[in-house]
């Protein structure tokens, strides 16, 4: 038990202290390491007791870890809790238990815990994919946005199910009749609408050979168009690059796994597996992955400081949209109604990004206004003076910003920075929005 840990062992328990439970090929991916060498150290951690191995090789901590963690006891690694050998903080095993959100009429946000078993379907999902993904000749950044995209479908298959069922009853017993085919009938329920070739089941019974001319990578292109049709908020928010998928059969394999998401599920839990999904393709893409997500325990901080019970929020450096997340998640823990107190507003360069955002909302049951721009060159919210809040992790130490251009903008009151560093920027950019 005393024994010293390699570099790479300390990693991988770091890594499983992240995410409950992982596959060898997801953390192969994130540790940028074999898959071979991966399972070697994970049955030499095995051997030590430190960690369990589930259903395909999954792994997970050794509760016997967390408890030692817990009571303020030697870790098996012989280390002072929440210190490395170097004595220099470290991420802790497990972290005290939050309270559950609260549920309020039409929507819903995700509670900060997630238990054994919804954590074991996420690895056991990422790992799939990702294996799908290798042999798809996809790269990471060309795979997510279509993952993330049927996951999305998945989840308003499963509110859409629930919505017509209710409007069945309700049809049953009213003078007016069926509303089950009116989009309005389930907008007005918080439901996105989807019509019969644009639900997931439809596609997922759709022949991987296509049918009357059409593949299944345009069928599922179609599908999104039609729901963005019936669906005006989600206009020009949905992946449509299905035909990526040269291989029909790769394409299929996705929409069967993604397929295996329990109907049963409540609705937080697809939020998580999108969260998920998003933090392991930023893994996966190293650096790059940063500029669009942040790490849900920097979020979270963030949050807890400032405490936005209500008002509005800005972040002029959206990417993904975990900060709006977070803080309708922080209002909920709090007996609070997120859909009622806070409006949010967003800004994201990519275009791409902005789309990831915007489906991360709808995945959260959050609305907000998310513009894509150049939060230096463009200001489309007029934000100064304009939010109680603002709330980013922007990008550090960009350089080259043309100051001729933005040497008047009022949202700059202290002036330029004399060195090509953007950091002054965004600290005025910040002020100046501040109501």
């Amino acid at each position: 038990m005393g024994s010293t840990l390699t570099k790479n062992e300390e990693r991988l328990l770091e890594l499983l202290a992240e995410h409950d439970s992982l596959g060898p090929v997801a953390a192969a991916s994130t540790l940028g390491l074999d898959k071979e060498k991966v399972v070697k150290l994970k049955d030499g951690l095995k051997a030590r007791g430190l960690i369990t191995t589930g259903k395909g090789g999954s792994m997970q901590l050794h509760r016997a870890a967390t408890s030692a963690q817990k009571k303020g006891t030697e870790t098996p690694t012989g280390l002072e809790p929440g210190a490395n050998k170097n004595g220099k903080d470290a991420k802790p095993l497990t972290s005290k238990p939050q309270p559950q959100a609260t549920a309020w009429s039409g929507t819903w946000i995700a509670p900060p815990e997630r238990d054994a078993a919804k954590s074991k379907l996420e690895a056991d999902l990422w790992d799939a994919a990702d294996q799908m993904r290798a042999n798809s000749g996809l790269k990471s950044s060309e795979y997510s946005t279509p993952v993330l995209g049927l996951i999305f479908l998945r989840f308003a298959e499963v509110r859409y199910a629930n919505a017509r069922e209710e409007l069945e009853k309700e049809g049953a017993s009213s003078r007016r009749g069926s509303r089950v085919d009116e989009p309005a009938a389930y907008h007005a329920k918080g439901v996105i609408y989807l019509e019969c070739t644009a639900r997931y089941g439809y596609l997922l019974e759709y022949p991987e050979g296509g049918k009357n001319k059409v593949s299944l990578a345009q069928a599922v292109n179609e599908a999104m168009r039609a729901i963005e049709r019936d669906n005006p908020q989600l206009s020009g928010v949905l992946p449509k690059t299905y035909e990526r998928f040269s291989d029909p059969a790769a394409l299929k394999s996705l929409l069967k796994t993604i397929s295996t998401i329990p109907a049963s599920l409540e609705f937080d839990a697809f939020g998580r597996i999108y969260e998920y999904f998003l933090a392991a393709f930023a893994r996966s893409e190293g650096q790059k992955g940063g500029e669009f997500f942040t790490p849900p325990s920097i979020v979270r901080l963030l949050t807890e400081v400032i405490e936005p019970f209500h008002g509005r929020i800005l972040d002029p450096a959206c990417g993904s949209g975990g900060m709006f997340v977070q803080s309708a998640r922080f209002v909920s823990e709090h007996q609070g109604a997120p859909g009622s107190t806070l409006s949010v507003f967003g800004m994201e360069k990519e275009e791409a990004t902005t789309a990831l955002c915007r489906m991360n909302l709808a995945m959260h049951g959050l609305e907000g206004e998310i513009k894509q721009a150049i939060s230096y060159y463009e200001d489309p919210h007029g934000a100064t003076g304009r939010f109680d809040f603002v709330l980013a992790n922007p990008p550090f130490n960009v350089n080259r910003v043309d100051k001729e251009r933005i040497k008047d903008d009022p949202r700059f009151p202290f002036g330029m920075p004399r060195t090509d560093n953007a950091n002054y920027l965004w600290i005025q950019i910040f002020y100046s929005s501040l109501s």
